[in-house]
């Protein structure tokens, strides 16, 4: 075995004697080969401006990790200036359309009573706003027998004024009623078409 390629273990990262990372690509994957290290296990990756050997598993655990910080950096930058306002959502308009509006925005669900003054960020206005149906009516003649007549928004809202972080934080750990009521109807049990 090649004195430069004896390891040291830091968090399952082998690098080289001197304790830093190869200096090359080509003198890591050397050095994975003489240490018998099997490829589907461990593999080289940069570190600290040169190459180290690390299980894929941990290169994976990291990556994710990464993205998942980048992403909450991402939500906590787009909440710092967020705009958030008391809507009221309109009454049903059909009996096709749910008794309560549910906006959901990367994960994050909320459940709105309609009828019910809620304040909101600006986030979820944006997801209601963007719910449309298109609607079309008949033509008499033609080739095309129905032609577009526009668009119908599925969930609107009238603004009532503008809200703060604060308002929409208070009501959010006040809880929901409608799933306050879900539970009291079951006893804390799980429902009857869950198969349980």
């Amino acid at each position: 075995m090649n004195p430069e390629a004896q390891t040291l273990m830091s968090d399952e990262i082998k690098v080289a004697k001197n304790g830093k990372p190869w200096r090359t690509e080509d003198e890591a994957r050397r050095a994975l080969a003489e240490m018998e290290l099997d490829p589907k296990v461990w593999g080289v990756v940069p570190r600290d401006g040169g190459w180290a050997l690390e299980p894929h598993a941990q290169t994976l655990a990291r990556q994710a990790a990464g993205r998942e910080q980048t992403a909450r950096d991402a939500r906590a930058r787009a909440a710092a200036g967020e705009k958030y306002f008391w809507v009221v959502f309109a009454a049903r308009q059909s009996a096709s359309d749910a008794e309560n509006v549910e906006l959901s925005h990367n994960g994050d669900r909320i459940t709105v009573r309609r009828e019910t003054e809620v304040p909101l960020p600006q986030r979820f206005l944006n997801v209601a706003d963007a719910a449309v149906q298109r609607v079309f009516e008949p033509i008499r003649r033609g080739s095309i027998p129905y032609r577009d007549a526009g668009v119908i928004r599925r969930r609107p809202y009238r603004i009532v004024r503008e809200a703060r972080q604060k308002d929409f934080v208070e009501y959010m750990e006040s809880g929901n009623n409608v799933t306050r009521q879900a539970i009291l109807a079951s006893a804390g049990r799980a429902s009857d078409d869950a198969g349980v």
